[in-house]
């Protein structure tokens, strides 16, 4: 039965449980990289015209000429725009931005109503703008502190809930084959009787016709006979039947479907087996073997590899996760920011960034948001629900280790009445089990 339980245990369901798992532990190395910096860049052209004056009735005069019907202000920028941000697990955010600004200036006119916008000279020079800012936003009361770690112990509650899945699916598998194998041996032990029954009602049979040729059984008794040889024949082949039938099964179980072993029809339909001497015959001996360990050490063992309990204390990990949640969701949302921005002006990058050193060019800011929900009825709600669902949970966890006390009662007592009727029925303890306690 080793070689049957270590195939089953690579079934293709087990290897799909597998792939589950990787992609639970993918998601986990993704949660705990999600506080990545972000670095983004842009080059931003712009050319941008506003009016500057207008003539338009004509009499407006500008040293002793007409003043242009219509005059605009050409303002021609390039913008070098970089930027870093980073949050870190305790909810504060950091930025630092630069910026680079080359713009000149251009007065364009409009002589008279009806003609063309003229393209004028500069009117500065090229003025290069630089500035360099750096900012931190901190959450006061909400969303500050092991509420950002949320995901990460999400992601970790999945990959374990994920574990005890592909555990639970093991152990159901491995307890069917092995529940299939034990069948297949008593399928195999009355197929063995029943042989020997046959022969017996063979043998009987040709006693019973030499009796009643010789005239001291009637015919009644040969009919008696025969038909109980037709009932054991009948009883074998549908035994064998339901060999073929069990393993199948256990075929099924560990994925061996593309072996030939079936029903070949030829003139007779017989079992084919292929050139594969591929079957299943059970060598293994039930063994009862008594546990040294007392009833409350078993108890607290069977505590800690219930896979149901486990995952009932996992869905009491997420609601504790829900819970954090809607209570964070009631906490006051006061958020401050505060950023200092470095300013530099001159003709070119060298002059600007020197400009990093006049204090009073800088610029700074300090604000504090504060949120209040109005008449918000449905946060109570959410935590009032999370703390029921919590107490339901308990309650199934108890209810589950009170079942688990009365199952493992329930099997001391039936191991001892097993034992009191072994030693009944063979008189003493056969050599091919264990008996202990």
């Amino acid at each position: 039965m080793s070689n049957l339980l270590g195939r089953g245990t690579r079934s293709l369901d087990l290897q799909v449980r597998k792939m589950v798992e990787e992609a639970a532990l993918s998601q986990l190395a993704s949660a705990q990289e999600r506080n990545f910096p972000v670095l983004s860049t842009s080059l931003i052209q712009n050319k941008n015209i506003s009016p500057a004056g207008s003539n338009l009735s004509g009499g407006n005069t500008t040293n002793g000429q007409p003043a242009p019907y219509l005059s605009t202000t050409e303002t021609d920028s390039t913008t070098l725009y970089a930027s870093w941000i980073k949050r870190n697990d305790l909810g504060m955010k950091f930025s630092s931005t630069l910026q680079r600004t080359v713009s000149q200036n251009r007065l364009n006119t409009m002589q008279d109503k009806g003609e063309a916008l003229e393209s004028g000279e500069a009117t500065d020079n090229p003025l290069e703008t630089t500035s360099l800012n750096a900012a931190v936003s901190i959450p006061i009361f909400q969303d500050w502190g092991e509420i950002n770690n949320l995901p990460v112990r999400r992601a970790e509650l999945a990959l374990e809930n994920s574990k005890l899945t592909t555990t639970t699916q093991t152990y159901t598998l491995l307890e069917t084959i092995a529940k299939t194998y034990w069948n297949l041996v008593k399928v195999e032990e009355n197929i063995l009787i029943l042989e020997e029954a046959v022969k017996l009602s063979e043998q009987l049979l040709k006693e019973t016709q030499a009796r009643v040729d010789v005239g001291l059984l009637q015919q009644t008794d040969l009919k008696e006979v025969s038909t109980q040889l037709a009932s054991n024949s009948h009883d074998l082949l549908s035994t064998k039947i339901l060999q073929q039938d069990i393993e199948d099964q256990l075929r099924t179980y560990l994925n061996m479907e593309q072996y030939p072993i079936g029903f070949k029809p030829t003139d007779v339909p017989r079992i084919h087996w292929g050139q594969y001497a591929i079957g299943f015959k059970p060598t293994d001996v039930p063994r009862i073997d008594w546990s040294r360990y007392g009833y409350a050490a078993l108890l607290q063992k069977a505590y800690q590899n219930n896979v149901e309990i486990q995952l009932l204390e996992s869905s009491l990990k997420s609601n504790r996760f829900d819970l954090v949640e809607a209570l964070n969701s009631d906490k006051t949302n006061l958020d401050l920011e505060m950023q200092y921005r470095l300013n530099g002006f001159g003709g070119s990058t060298t002059e600007a960034l020197q400009g990093f050193s006049n204090t009073p060019s800088h610029d700074y800011q300090i604000s504090v948001s504060w949120v209040v929900p109005l008449f918000d009825k449905v946060t109570p709600q959410t935590i009032l629900r999370r703390k029921i669902e919590k107490s339901q949970l308990e309650l199934r966890v108890r209810n589950q280790k009170m079942q688990l006390g009365v199952r493992l009662q329930t099997i001391f007592r039936n191991l001892k009445f097993s034992l009191d009727e072994a030693k009944t029925a063979c008189g003493r303890y056969p050599k091919r089990f264990v008996w202990s306690r």
